[in-house]
């Protein structure tokens, strides 16, 4: 025992007895400790799939406190010089706010992996094939003898080299099963949604309260006149339009989707079954109010 320790204190007789116990508060608490660990997940993604940090995180849209609704107002779909309310009328209530898609990244590398994952689904299996040497029809009588012809040397006429002979290389059945690829739901689920920020944040996304019209020319007019656009030859300028419908209302619009239908540039579909591949594919978004409610609850 060191001469200076003074027993007469009891705090010092604690300290011989046993030693302090750790401190139960760390210097770095648990919130700051998650956020390092997502940083570090951040940077190794951004190593792994060569992705540029701007490429990654976008500017996000200021959410005012207290605010809502949504900043994306509710136009009108006009056919034929009639404009079209809804089912219910036009409510003129505003959307209601949607903060997984208006506040956010957009991820490209996940937006890249979904769309390729369905892209090879839509390819699956390749099955061509061609005929062996054995399969192919033809005599394997040697045309020629091996040498003193100054001719090449084969072995039968049903060599590559010969005309109607096998194909060199050719594809040996399926060697490739494109559809056999698989994607966690989270992650087809995300990229569907960043798909539409994507589409929002460029200001692609308009909402209208209903759609109507049984004519291909005045539906036509109506979808472009949404986005400022008239009717012209060929593509838009705009490129391509994807139309978004409620349940109900792919149920009741039959005309309205027998006429977008002849319009090449315009693609029709029903909210819920919208993925990552059909967004894309269509530079531009044209959706109704009830569209909007479903893809905010599956979302």
């Amino acid at each position: 025992m060191p001469a200076n320790l003074n027993i007469a204190d009891a705090h010092a007789i604690d300290l011989v007895s046993a030693p302090p116990p750790p401190p139960k508060t760390s210097l770095v608490d648990d919130d700051l400790m998650e956020e390092l660990s997502s940083v570090i997940k951040a940077v190794d993604m951004l190593e792994a799939y060569d992705v540029e940090r701007e490429d990654l995180v976008l500017p996000e849209h200021l959410v005012q406190e207290g605010e809502l609704h949504s900043s994306l107002l509710v136009g009108t779909f006009t056919a034929g010089g009639q404009e079209v309310t809804g089912e219910e009328g036009g409510s003129g209530e505003p959307l209601p706010f949607w903060p997984s898609l208006e506040t956010g990244m957009v991820r490209k590398d996940l937006l890249h992996r979904v769309f390729v994952h369905q892209r090879n689904k839509a390819r699956g299996k390749r099955t061509a094939r061609v005929k062996t040497y054995n399969e192919k029809s033809g005599s394997g009588k040697k045309p020629h003898q091996q040498k003193g012809t100054g001719r090449a040397r084969q072995g039968n006429k049903r060599r590559p080299g010969s005309r109607g002979g096998l194909k060199a290389h050719g594809p040996k059945g399926v060697i490739q099963d494109y559809g056999n690829t698989k994607l966690n739901a989270k992650m087809f689920k995300q990229g569907g949604l960043i798909a539409l920020r994507a589409r929002l944040r460029e200001g692609q996304i308009k909402v209208v309260e209903g759609f109507g019209g049984d004519k291909t020319g005045a539906v036509e007019q109506g979808v472009l006149g949404v986005f400022g656009e008239t009717p012209r030859k060929g593509l838009p300028e705009g490129g391509k339009t994807l139309i978004l419908m409620g349940e109900k209302e792919g149920e009741n619009n039959a005309e309205f989707i027998r006429a977008t239908a002849n319009i090449f540039h315009v693609n029709t579909l029903k909210a819920t079954r919208a993925n990552t591949w059909d967004v894309l594919r269509n530079e531009r978004v044209l959706m109704s109010r009830n569209a909007w409610e479903e893809l905010r609850e599956k979302y």
